[in-house]
């Protein structure tokens, strides 16, 4: 028996016929896409931060880019409980690519914001 599994728009563009497939879409990304990508350094803090974080109830949450408002791109990587709402709310830290920042948005404020797609990707990279 097989696990019933309902994607998203931004899950299907990652669904390939083969792992072959799946590389070749990979490397022309890579070569196409105008996003910075991560520094060594920030990957390092960020899967320390992750593995050092509570346990975050909404992880899917994590997996999108998102766009604020100035058009910034800001990466989610991990969540920690907000002691100001007694920990029944989360803080979302982030980390924006483009400028190599670090920031936090409550977990209310970053679901407002719009998934981040190639093309804000590339607007935001053409204006910088």
């Amino acid at each position: 028996m097989i696990e019933e599994v309902v994607l998203d728009e931004a899950e299907l563009e990652d669904c390939h016929r083969t792992e072959s497939d799946y590389i070749h879409a990979s490397m022309d990304e890579a070569d196409t896409s105008a996003h910075p990508g991560f520094p060594y350094e920030a990957m390092t803090r960020m899967m320390d931060e992750k593995l050092d974080s509570d346990p975050y109830p909404r992880k899917r949450l994590l997996r999108f880019d998102r766009v604020r408002a100035d058009g910034e791109i800001v990466h989610p990587y991990a969540a920690r409980r907000d002691e100001r709402a007694d920990g029944r709310s989360w803080i979302i830290q982030l980390y924006l690519p483009f400028t190599q920042e670090w920031t936090e948005l409550r977990e209310t404020e970053f679901l407002a914001l719009p998934l981040s797609t190639r093309d804000a990707v590339r607007k935001h990279a053409e204006r910088t």
